[in-house]
């Protein structure tokens, strides 16, 4: 009896392992959710010029080094950086980045992450949340430095139609979705100004409500901006 078990142990053990490794096949997500809703197309969706704000040439200042930027590329399916300036002489960057596939290995990265990787020092880090026309925004606000040059950032995400800002909050979506055979899409909204007066997080919120109500409807919907 007890050589039939030391017989048996091995086969049990090699079906759960076959059983494992079919499980794991079986629920890999193989949908692409940007197959799924019409194609996203950020240079025709966002606006030149809105609620008294215009795009300018003038200080388009975004991550700097040339190297990051192209290893950061790979991960996009579109990007676009503008400055807009408004009627009061405020000067406003955006950067929006769009992933079609968020898969771990080829997920966004945070921005603090990639001005980390530059050299800034990051501060006055803080999550919060902003209500807007479209739905409330998951946001997160910081400011880096770098030698002379100090940046305040606001930013939000919106994976798949959620909006996580958090590493572990990102994590557990990916997760989920992967668990219902879907590979999400991700997009990043970056809003950011030079300098650390106190009114450049409230120039934030002014300019992204600003942006949100100037898109046109299919377009926000596409963007998927009032899903949360």
């Amino acid at each position: 009896m007890i050589a039939l078990k030391l017989k048996l142990k091995p086969t049990l053990i090699g079906m759960l392992l076959l059983i494992t490794a079919y499980a794991g096949i079986a629920m890999k997500p193989t949908k692409l959710l940007s197959t799924m809703r019409p194609e996203i197309n950020l240079e025709a969706s966002i606006p030149k010029s809105f609620g008294g704000w215009r795009m300018t040439e003038m200080n388009r200042q975004g991550l700097v080094d040339p190297q990051l930027t192209a290893q950061l590329k790979k991960l996009y399916s579109q990007s676009i950086s503008r400055s807009y300036l408004n009627d009061g002489g405020e000067m406003v960057m955006l950067s929006i980045v769009y992933g079609r596939d968020q898969r771990y290995e080829t997920k966004l990265h945070p921005p603090e992450v990639c001005y980390e990787a530059q050299g800034f020092q990051i501060s006055k880090l803080l999550d919060g949340s902003q209500d807007t026309k479209l739905g409330t925004l998951q946001t997160r606000k910081f400011v880096a430095t770098r030698g002379g040059r100090v940046e305040s950032v606001t930013y939000w995400v919106n994976l798949g139609g959620v909006g996580p800002v958090d590493k572990r909050a990102y994590r557990l979506a990916l997760f989920k979705m992967g668990l219902t055979g879907i590979i999400p899409d991700a997009l990043l909204y970056r809003v950011s100004t030079i300098g650390t007066q106190d009114s450049s997080h409230a120039s934030h919120e002014k300019f992204i409500k600003d942006l949100l109500v100037s898109i046109h409807a299919d377009s926000a919907k596409q963007l998927h901006y009032n899903s949360h």
